[in-house]
């Protein structure tokens, strides 16, 4: 049997809340100006030099506009802000997961990668943040081995410097047994008699 996991739609309340507010905002302010739309020529009947019974028509078309539009209105200004909740959903939740994965990269926790729900948005951002991630992850383990090869090559030139005994082609055959390019057994070098005088 499937487990039962709850929904949460307000993953980030308050970019969620601000745009279903930004949603009821601009559709109060449509549907105040379509129904001045519709009210106004009415409205301008009632207090003109019409007749009575034109003015009478056109309190009954006002009387029965305002009866029917305003509740559905309401529901549909309503419905639009929740549904703005559940579209900001697909969107809050992967940003959501691409702050919480930097968090964790910046921690020195690799292990995590991203995985974005079927109808969420964004995927191929995720896929960027993971090949990134990846990228991160595969040089660090390149400059650890090198680090470590280095180390090697230093703790067995320090040896070979103690003895005194050591030629340019023994420094060359070291560098090149311990897998080290020339130009960083300089820098080991430059920095190690630096320190010596």
């Amino acid at each position: 049997m499937a487990k039962y996991r709850r929904k949460n739609y307000l993953i980030n309340k308050k970019v969620q809340i601000k745009y279903a507010l930004l949603t009821i905002l601009l559709l109060t302010s449509y549907s105040a100006i379509l129904l001045a739309a519709i009210f106004a020529p009415y409205f301008m009947a009632l207090y003109s030099d019409i007749p009575l019974q034109e003015q009478a028509a056109a309190a009954d078309v006002i009387l029965l506009l305002h009866g029917n539009l305003w509740v559905g209105i309401v529901a549909i200004i309503i419905l639009c802000g929740i549904y703005t909740l559940f579209i900001t959903h697909k969107i809050a939740g992967p940003t959501f997961l691409f702050t919480r994965l930097a968090r964790d990269v910046r921690s020195g926790d690799f292990s995590r990668r991203i995985r974005l729900r079927k109808g969420d948005d964004f995927h191929d951002v995720a896929d960027d943040f993971n090949s990134m991630v990846d990228a991160i992850e595969a040089s660090l383990v390149n400059i650890d081995k090198d680090y470590k090869k280095l180390l090697s090559f230093a703790s067995e030139l320090e040896t070979q410097l103690k003895s005194k005994d050591v030629s340019q082609q023994t420094l060359e055959n070291l560098a090149r047994d311990k897998g080290v390019d020339k130009e960083n057994m300089m820098k080991f070098l430059d920095k190690y008699t630096f320190s010596k005088r």
